[in-house]
């Protein structure tokens, strides 16, 4: 609906440009975006495994909820958007992003905080809702909030990437601390470069040279690189 000054969109029609721009932000990552609405309002949640954090995925997804909530006086207030300089009111108060992690990279992640902090790998549980670690290990919090800070294939960090581009591919330099586990072609990570960040995913690791003391140099070969989230500039490469 479009009145003289703002375009209403509806809960439906709101899920359909948040597809649009997770895909264009995470174009590796299925997510399962849902729309409902009910008595007094309408929300709609986003689901995947694995991937980018639920903190990266919500910065998407804040930009098209259609109302905000206060506290305090226990008020509800609604927001309009501007975008491409035309306000719109989104139909979806609120957007909820929810992360499931598989078993398998919980796992990983519980092997690699264990082997450094020198623990015994605990018991991990596969639920239909997403795994956990059995809360019969004392690390169980600390290992799930790693997680869950972390990216697929345990990328607990941006990284810093250094680019060389020929005609034909895209190469990175990244340097990644003795603990972390290297990169494997599959992998998928956030690449900091020049001009923001980056969502990559690994086709080949085509070098490997020790550096000093604490840190590792990879060249690896990436495809379809794609502007993430924040200090990005349009038409500026790496």
């Amino acid at each position: 609906m479009t009145n003289e000054h703002t375009t209403s969109l509806s809960c439906a029609e709101t899920a359909k440009p948040l597809r649009a721009a997770l895909k264009e932000v995470f174009p590796i990552t299925k997510f399962s975006v849902r729309s409902d609405t009910y008595a007094g309002g309408a929300s709609i949640d986003v689901r995947w495994v694995d991937g980018p954090t639920s903190k990266d995925v919500q910065r998407i997804c804040k930009q098209f909820d259609g109302a905000d909530f206060d506290g305090m006086p226990d008020l509800k207030t609604y927001t309009t958007h501007l975008v491409n300089g035309k306000p719109i009111q989104y139909g979806a108060d609120f957007v909820f992003a929810k992360r499931i992690l598989s078993a398998a990279f919980l796992t990983k992640v519980a092997q690699n905080f264990c082997t450094q902090f020198g623990c015994e790998i605990p018991r991990i549980i596969d639920h239909r809702t997403g795994a956990y670690v059995s809360h019969e290990s004392p690390r169980a919090e600390a290992i799930m909030r790693q997680a869950l800070r972390n990216q697929r294939r345990c990328r607990n960090e941006r990284k810093e990437g250094v680019t060389v581009t020929d005609e034909e591919r895209t190469y990175i330099c990244i340097r990644f601390l003795q603990h972390e586990p290297l990169p494997r072609p599959g992998d998928e990570l956030t690449v900091k470069g020049m001009a923001g960040y980056y969502w990559v995913k690994i086709l080949r690791v085509l070098s490997q040279r020790p550096h000093p003391t604490d840190t590792s140099v990879v060249l690896i070969e990436v495809e379809a690189t794609r502007r993430l989230l924040e200090n990005t500039h349009e038409g500026v490469g790496w």
